[in-house]
């Protein structure tokens, strides 16, 4: 689980701003 938790956020720090915003449990303004 850690290790896809590492991987989760080394996705989200390369995908678009909308889809970081999914990926901190934000909604999109």
């Amino acid at each position: 689980e850690a290790s896809f938790s590492r991987a989760f956020k080394r996705v989200m720090g390369v995908a678009p701003s909308h889809l970081r915003h999914i990926g901190a449990g934000e909604e999109p303004s």
